[in-house]
């Protein structure tokens, strides 16, 4: 794989081509929000795992096309990608890759100094700077977290009810349920995968509520 071909193929503007705008925008969420680990990049293949509903094995390659041209070749376990199609996880990975790849570049052609050396953040890190904190900081941080992550949200309303012996908003789950499994009459293939990656959050809503001990209430619904 050519270093020059690979950084023509991944760029912004191609990957939003190969996968169209609504896959772009969902793949740069997944970008965002840190769902793809560590890229590796060995014998020409570029890969990672990008981690949403499920975690999927994501690859990206050069290949030789007609005339010789080099063109983008990519793999993803996603059921959009089996079919052949250049998915969500594609552009999350081919985001990662550039941002590792910018990342190199300024390190190789930059001068380290005393400001411009950093050191990696781990997690060690962040749990020391959270334990010196005051209990208010850190509440004002996790509510903004919960107004904003639907599944930290609803973790906590069941151990909060599970400790307060409360009844289960039933009502809610089956609203979200029908939500999740209602089609308008059909869904088309380009929005396939955001369909069943809706069906996913729904049944492991499911899981959570049995896992709470709420057996009962599961079965119900």
């Amino acid at each position: 794989m050519a270093t020059n071909d690979i950084k023509e193929l991944i760029t912004p503007k191609n990957l939003r081509a190969l996968a169209g705008l609504r896959s772009f925008m969902r793949g740069e969420e997944y970008f965002d929000e840190g769902a793809v680990g560590p890229v590796s990049e060995k014998g020409g293949v570029i890969s990672a795992k990008v981690h949403g509903t499920r975690t999927y094995d994501v690859r990206l390659k050069v290949t030789q096309g007609k005339n010789e041209q080099a063109k983008l070749d990519y793999t993803c376990t996603c059921p959009v990608g089996q079919d052949g199609d250049f998915c969500k996880h594609c552009v999350a990975l081919g985001l990662a890759w550039l941002e590792k790849t910018a990342d190199i570049e300024i390190a190789e052609f930059s001068e380290p100094s005393a400001s411009t050396t950093t050191k990696k953040i781990s997690d060690d890190d962040i749990r020391s700077w959270l334990e010196s904190q005051d209990t208010k900081t850190i509440l004002d941080m996790l509510m903004v977290q919960v107004t904003t992550d639907g599944r930290l949200r609803e973790e906590l309303v069941l151990k909060i009810t599970k400790e307060k012996a409360v009844g289960i908003d039933l009502n809610a789950y089956r609203k979200g349920l029908r939500s999740a499994f209602h089609t308008s009459g059909f869904v088309d293939y380009y929005n396939m995968g955001d369909f069943a990656d809706g069906i996913n959050n729904a049944l492991d809503s499911l899981d959570r509520l049995f896992e709470e001990g709420f057996a009962a209430e599961t079965m119900q619904l």
